[in-house]
C-alpha cells in the first residue's frame, strides 16, 4: 500500500546498505518519484518485511563501507567554514536500545547507519514535557514562565539571524498557519503549530516576517525546501518540521495509517538527508545537520528534565557534518546546548540558558568549534 504523506523519494542511492550522499546529478533529477512501501525506507527497502531481499551489510574495506563514510568526516580535521545550520525535529522517543527508542527500535534502521558513521550522544535532554515548551526552549533559550502555547515577545534564534532564517513545514496549508491542527483522515497529511515555534514570537522582526519565512516544505520532487537545497541558497538557519507520523508523531485520535510511526520518521530521513547532503551548501562544507527528538516517551507534564537520569527526559541527538568522524559524546547535552551550537556556529550571542557556563556547547565533540 502506497504511503499518501510520505514525499516522493529522489536522490537516494542504497549501497549494500550503506550510506552514501546522492551526488549533483541525481539531485538535478529530484523531480522523479519513487513509491516506499510502509515501514520501509531508502536504506530499509529489501527488508523481510517487505517482501524482497534484504541487502546485505557492507563488509570492512568493501566498496559500500567506503561510500557509507562519505556522508560525515570528509573535512575532519580541517578548520570548519560552517555558515548555516539546519535543524530536524522529530517527536516523542527517547534514546535506548529497546523497541520504542532511539536508536534501539527495529525500525530505525537508517537512523542507526547514520549513528554509525557521524556524530551523536548518549545523555542529550529534553527540557520538559510535552511537546511545544522544547521547542520554545531551544529556539530562545528559555520557557520564559510557564512554557505554555500562547505569543512571546522576546529574542529568539529567528530574529537573531533575521531575515536569513526559514522555518519549513511539512503539510503545513499557508505560510505562518497559527491553526492548532490542519489536515484530513482521507490523506493522513496533518500539520500541528505546536511544532512550528517561530508562529509563536511576536516581537520583530520575527512577527512581521513570519508570513514570508515560515513556509510549507513541499515535498522531495519540489517545493521551498527542495529548491534553495538545490541551488545553494539555504539561509543561515533552517527549522524543518516533517508533518504528523514522518516526526514519529501518532496521527490524531482515530485516524489510520501510521501503525509505525518509527518507520515512518526513518523513512522519511532516509529520504531527504541524502538531498540535503547533496546540495551545494553541504558539498562546499557551509552546512550542519543535528537532527534531534523534542522529549522522550511518556513522563508527566512540566517535568524537570535538564540533568534528569530519567529515560523519558534523554533523547537521541544526531550530528552531520563533513567536519563530523563518527563519535558518540556521554557529555550531559540539552536543547540548550543546540542553541549554544548554533549560535556560535552562526557568530551571534547566547540567548537565556545558552549563555550559562553550565550549558555545554554541542559542536565541541564534533569537530566544529576545535579550541
Amino acid at each position: 500500500m502506497w504511503i499518501g504523506r510520505l514525499p516522493a523519494l529522489a536522490a537516494v542511492f542504497v549501497i549494500a546498505g550503506g550510506i552514501t550522499s546522492a551526488g549533483p546529478a541525481a539531485l538535478a533529477a529530484g523531480s522523479a518519484s519513487t513509491t516506499i512501501a510502509p515501514g520501509t525506507s531508502a536504506l530499509t527497502a529489501g527488508s523481510p518485511s517487505t517482501g524482497f531481499p534484504a541487502a546485505s551489510a557492507p563488509t570492512a574495506g568493501s566498496p559500500a563501507a567506503a561510500g557509507a563514510k562519505r556522508l560525515c568526516g570528509t573535512r575532519a580535521g580541517r578548520k570548519p567554514r560552517i555558515k548555516k545550520v539546519i535543524w530536524i525535529f522529530m517527536e516523542n522517543r527517547s534514546f535506548g536500545k529497546h523497541a520504542g527508542q532511539i536508536p534501539g527500535d527495529p525500525s530505525a534502521k537508517y537512523i542507526k547507519r547514520l549513528i554509525r558513521h557521524c556524530g551523536s550522544t548518549s545523555n542529550y535532554h529534553a527540557v520538559t514535557h510535552p511537546s511545544f515548551p522544547n521547542y520554545l526552549a531551544a529556539t530562545s533559550g528559555g520557557l520564559h514562565g510557564d512554557g505554555g502555547m500562547h505569543t512571546y515577545r522576546v529574542r529568539s534564534i529567528f530574529s537573531q539571524v533575521d531575515p536569513s532564517w526559514r522555518s519549513y513545514q511539512e503539510f503545513m496549508p499557508r505560510r505562518c498557519d497559527r491553526d492548532p491542527q490542519v489536515g484530513s483522515p482521507a490523506t493522513g497529511h496533518y500539520y500541528v503549530n505546536r511544532h512550528n515555534p517561530a508562529v509563536f514570537y511576536s516581537s520583530s522582526p520575527v512577527h512581521g516576517d513570519c508570513k514570508k519565512f515560515d513556509r510549507p516544505l513541499g515535498t522531495a520532487a519540489s517545493g521551498a525546501l527542495l529548491r534553495a537545497v538545490k541551488i545553494g541558497k539555504l539561509p543561515r538557519f533552517s527549522l524543518i518540521t516533517p508533518g504528523l507520523c514522518n516526526d514519529m508523531h501518532k496521527l490524531p485520535e482515530g485516524v489510520k495509517g501510521c501503525a509505525d510511526p518509527t518507520a515512518h520518521g526513518d523513512a522519511w530521513l532516509a529520504t531527504w538527508i541524502p538531498i540535503i547532503t547533496a546540495g551545494r551548501d553541504y558539498r562546499k562544507g557551509h552546512l550542519v545537520i543535528d537532527i534531534v527528538w523534542d522529549e522522550g516517551n511518556g513522563g508527566k507534564l512540566g517535568a524537570k528534565c535538564l540533568h534528569s537520569s530519567a529515560a523519558n527526559c534523554i533523547v537521541a541527538n544526531i550530528v552531520i557534518s563533513p567536519y563530523t568522524r563518527h563519535k558518540v559524546s556521554s557529555t550531559d547535552f540539552s536543547h540548550y546546548s543546540l542553541l549554544k551550537m548554533t549560535e556560535k556556529l552562526l557568530r551571534v550571542h547566547y540567548l537565556g540558558r545558552a549563555a550559562s557556563p553550565g550549558t555545554r556547547n554541542l559542536c565541541r565533540p564534533f569537530g566544529l568549534c576545535p579550541g
